[in-house]
């Protein structure tokens, strides 16, 4: 298991590795709990970021931004 102090470490290297890119974040994150076998979780929350996304995006489209 990972110790609570890693985690920020880990969260930063994913962020950089992902040029700060949040829409490449989230494809991380969901690809681990894939192989994590956490396939249902994914699932779940993989619709409701495709919905945040589409939703920010279409704001930014307006000039409105979340």
């Amino acid at each position: 298991m990972i110790d609570d102090a890693d985690i920020p470490r880990l969260a930063v290297h994913v962020s950089r590795c992902c040029e700060w890119d949040g829409e490449d974040i989230c494809a991380v994150f969901l690809e681990a709990l894939t192989d994590a076998n956490f396939h249902t979780l994914r699932g779940q929350l993989e619709e409701h970021i495709k919905e945040y996304l589409e939703k920010e995006n279409l704001a930014y489209q307006r000039g409105n931004v979340l």
